[in-house]
C-alpha cells in the first residue's frame, strides 16, 4: 500500500456522536454542532450543565453576560489555547450578514437568531471557538451526499497529536546501516520508497518504528469509516500481519506507526535480483502464512486489494519467514488506489496492476471511476486477496507475473481475456500443488477458495511444516513444561521480564512460535499440540490448565 509520499488507526477508534434534541438537552445540541463544526466537543463537554429552570435565549448577549463568560473562559482553558481571553488585540469583527443562510451551532443555546449575532463581534467567543462565520458553516461544507463528514484538511479526527507524541524521524533506519551488501540496501531502500515508509523512533527507545503519512486531502474514507478501520487495525493482532501500533493526526495529515519490519524487501531481492525461486517447501510455508493473514483479515471485514512484491515482508535479511503482510486495510479508506494517487516511480517499480483480479481489473478500466478500491464491491474484495496471493506465489515458482503486457492497460486487458499458464516452470510442483495454485487464479470469483479453506489445503499442510525437526518442537514443549511447574511469583516475573526483551529475543520467541503453530493458522491452540503429540497429551492438558 503507497503511501502519499511520503504521502501513500486507542484514540481516534471511537464513531462520532450523533446529533442530539436540542429541545430535551440545549448543551447536547451546542456539543453536536461543534463537534462537525470546530472539533471542539471536549471543550462545551466539559462546560457545565445549566440549571434546568434556564430557558433559551435566557443568555441574551455574549459579552453582557458574565455567566456565559465564564463559560467561555473555561473553554478556552480546555483548549489550552495561548491566548488569554482578558487580554487579546481586538480582532477584525465578523458581520452578521456573512451567516447568510447558515444555521448558528450555539443558536440552540443562547436563542438568538442570525439576524441578532451579538457574538459575531465578541472577541471572546472568536478566542475560545475559533471565526463564527467558519463555525457556522463548516458544518455544510464538511458533509458529503450520505450526510458523512468527509476529511479534509484542518478536519480532527480526535487522534493523538503527533507533535505531543515525541517520535523524531530517522535519517538513516538502524536496520539499514546493519545491512553490508549492496543489493540489500538497495532493495531495502527501494521498499522504503513503493510504500511510502518513514523510520521514526523516539528517545531513549532502541527500537525503530515505521510510519506511514496520509494527506487529508486525498483519503477517500468519511469520517466514520476512517475511524472505524483505525480502529479495526490497532486492533488486528496476528504474526503473519505487520501491526499498527498508533494513529496520529496533524492539522493536514494521518499517520500510522507500524512495527518496524527489518527485512522489507527481502522477497524481490530474492526474485529480481538474486533469481532464485522458492523451494516446494518455502511455496507452501508461504501460502499458509499468507493465508492465515488474510482469514484472520476477513474475519474482521478487512481487505487488502493492493498486493505487490514489496508489500510481503519479513523481519530481517536473514531468512525469508515468518512473512508478515503489510498494507492491510488501506485502500478504499485511506488511500485511493489510482495511479494519481502514487509516483510515477512508486506505482511502476512496484506495479499493483500485475496483482490485480478481473473484477478489479474492470473497475480499473472504467475511466469514470476515480476510487476503483471503494467501487469494487464488497463481496469480491476477498476473492480479489486471493487472487492476489495466487499472483505472488506465481511469481515465486516461475519468477515471471502470470500476465504481462508491454503498458499497465495491455497487462489488464491480458487479465480479462487470457489464462494463466501453468505449463512452464511447474515440473516439480505435484498434481496437488498445482490445482491449488490454479485455484487461485480462476477467472470466477466464486471458483476461488477462501482464505481460511486455503490455509487448510492439503497440499499446503503436508509440505508447509516438512524440513522441520520435530526434536525441535518438543524441546520447545519440555521448556513450556517446566515454567507451568514453577511458583506463580516466578512466572509472573517471567512474564514481566518478556516486555523488556530485546528485538532479537522477541524474534526467537516467534520462531518458538511458529514452531507450536501446528496448523499455521497464527493461533495455538491445546487440541492441535496434542494431534501432533499423540504421546504427551496427558502433559499439553496439564500444561494448558496453568492460568
Amino acid at each position: 500500500m503507497v503511501g502519499d509520499g511520503k504521502q501513500d488507526g486507542a484514540g481516534g477508534g471511537s464513531s462520532p456522536r450523533q446529533p442530539a434534541a436540542a429541545s430535551r438537552n440545549p448543551i447536547s445540541a451546542v456539543a453536536t454542532g461543534l463537534s462537525l463544526g470546530g472539533g471542539t466537543f471536549s471543550i462545551i463537554q466539559s462546560v457545565a450543565d445549566p440549571p434546568q429552570t434556564r430557558k433559551k435565549g435566557a443568555y441574551g448577549s455574549f459579552e453582557k453576560n458574565q455567566d456565559l463568560l465564564q463559560e467561555l473562559r473555561g473553554a478556552q482553558r480546555e483548549r489550552n489555547c495561548p491566548q488569554k481571553v482578558g487580554g487579546v488585540a481586538e480582532l477584525e469583527a465578523v458581520p452578521a450578514e456573512a451567516y447568510g443562510g447558515a444555521a448558528c451551532p450555539l443558536e440552540p443555546f443562547c436563542g438568538l437568531s442570525a439576524g441578532q449575532m451579538p457574538c459575531a463581534e465578541s472577541r471572546h467567543f472568536q478566542v475560545a471557538f475559533g471565526n463564527v462565520t467558519d463555525l457556522a458553516t463548516t458544518q455544510s461544507r464538511q458533509k458529503d451526499d450520505s450526510g458523512l463528514v468527509t476529511i479534509k484538511s484542518g478536519v480532527m479526527l480526535g487522534l493523538p497529536s503527533f507533535a505531543d507524541q515525541s517520535w523524531e524521524h530517522v535519517r538513516e533506519p538502524r536496520s539499514i546501516r546493519s545491512l553490508h551488501d549492496e543489493d540489500e540496501r538497495l532493495h531495502f531502500q527501494m521498499a522504503l520508497d513503493c510504500c511510502g515508509i518513514d523510520f521514526i523512533h523516539k528517545p531513549g527507545e532502541d527500537a525503530d518504528k515505521m510510519m506511514m503519512t496520509f494527506d487529508k486531502d486525498t483519503v477517500p474514507g468519511n469520517l466514520k469509516e476512517v475511524l472505524d478501520r483505525l480502529k479495526k487495525l490497532q486492533q488486528l493482532d496476528h504474526i503473519n500481519v505487520a501491526r499498527v501500533l498508533q494513529a496520529c493526526e496533524d492539522e493536514t495529515h494521518i499517520f500510522l506507526i507500524y512495527e518496524a519490519q527489518n527485512g522489507m524487501g527481502l522477497l524481490p531481492l530474492l526474485l529480481n535480483a538474486r533469481r532464485k525461486l522458492l523451494s516446494v517447501p518455502q511455496l507452501a510455508k508461504l501460502c499458509q502464512q499468507l493465508s492465515a493473514a488474510l482469514a484472520q483479515c476477513h474475519k474482521q471485514q478487512v481487505f487488502h486489494l493492493d498486493w505487490s512484491l514489496f508489500n510481503v515482508m519479513s523481519l530481517s535479511y536473514e531468512s525469508l519467514f515468518p512473512v508478515r503482510l503489510f498494507g492491510v486495510g488501506l485502500a478504499g479508506v485511506l488511500c485511493a488506489g489510482s495511479k494519481a494517487s502514487n509516483t510515477e516511480t512508486s506505482w511502476g517499480v512496484r506495479a499493483p496492476f500485475c496483482f490485480f483480479s478481473p473484477e478489479v481489473c474492470r473497475v480499473m478500466m472504467d475511466k469514470d471511476v476515480s476510487q476503483p478500491y471503494r467501487k469494487l464491491d464488497l463481496s469480491l474484495r476477498g476473492p480479489a486477496d486471493l487472487w492476489g496471493l495466487g499472483v505472488v506465489v506465481y511469481m515465486c515458482t516461475t519468477g515471471h507475473p502470470p500476465f504481462g503486457g508491454a503498458t499497465e492497460t495491455a497487462c489488464l486487458r491480458n487479465v480479462l481475456s487470457a489464462k494463466a499458464s501453468f505449463a512452464e516452470g511447474y515440473n516439480h510442483i505435484d498434481r496437488l500443488g498445482r490445482d491449488f495454485m490454479e485455484s487461485l487464479l480462476q477467472n470466477e470469483p466464486r471458483s476461488r477458495p477462501k482464505a481460511d479453506s486455503a490455509l487448510c489445503d492439503s497440499w499446503v499442510v503436508q509440505f508447509a511444516r516438512s524440513g522441520e525437526e520435530i526434536a525441535d518442537v518438543h524441546k520447545v514443549v519440555d521448556r513450556m513444561f517446566e515454567f507451568s511447574k514453577t511458583k506463580p511469583c516466578m512466572r509472573t516475573i517471567g512474564k514481566v521480564l518478556k516486555q523488556s526483551l530485546s528485538i532479537d529475543k522477541l524474534r526467537a520467541l516467534e520462531g518458538i512460535f511458529h514452531a507450536l503453530d501446528i496448523r499455521g493458522d497464527g493461533e495455538i491452540e491445546p487440541g492441535e499440540l496434542g494431534s501432533y503429540f499423540v504421546n504427551r497429551n496427558h502433559e499439553l492438558r496439564h500444561l494448558f490448565m496453568v492460568r
